[in-house]
């Protein structure tokens, strides 16, 4: 049990805090001072705060868990067809942000704690192996652009190099 301190009456009084939404989150972040951000930021981030209440209604923010939150990048992820490097790079980095500030004294605190800080979802291997190989096709069709305009440069030396490939007679551009 804790001693009783002399300016402690004794009795410990709860103050309960009122419910904070997901909306007066971010009114409150908007209507606050933001000498580093720019109006873009704040115009996608009004977009990103825009799906939150949907789905979370007007549920208490400081009731939300890491699980919600991840739940939610899910949901825009499986069922509204956003993928998950976007959602990483742009939904969940603007909550962590406002959700970060949230809990700041300027903010006075009106969110206990950032439920979005942990929050990782891992892009697919799917999408990145996606990446990697498209990016090899551009490099494999610049190194035939180049190719191809050495053969109009020189005709003489392209044409008696038998190793040219072309779309012509390579299975990778059919």
């Amino acid at each position: 049990m804790l001693a009783s301190l002399p300016w402690d009456s004794g009795a410990r009084r709860r103050v309960k805090r009122r419910s904070v939404t997901i909306s007066d989150i971010f009114s409150a972040w908007e209507a606050g001072p933001k000498q580093e951000v720019q109006p873009a930021i704040v115009k996608r981030y009004r977009c990103i705060f825009g799906f939150l209440p949907s789905y979370f209604g007007d549920r208490d923010v400081n009731s939300l868990s890491d699980d919600d939150v991840h739940e939610w990048a899910i949901h825009r992820r499986d069922k509204q067809g956003v993928t998950a490097r976007s959602i990483k790079r742009s939904d969940l980095s603007a909550v962590k942000a406002v959700f970060g500030w949230a809990i700041t004294r300027d903010a006075r605190r009106l969110l206990q704690r950032n439920s979005a800080s942990n929050v990782h979802l891992p892009e697919q291997k799917f999408d990145i192996m996606q990446q990697t190989h498209l990016k090899s096709l551009r490099v494999m069709r610049c190194d035939w652009l180049i190719e191809s305009d050495l053969m109009e440069q020189m005709p003489q030396e392209a044409t008696a190099r038998s190793s040219v490939v072309t779309p012509a007679n390579d299975s990778r551009w059919a």
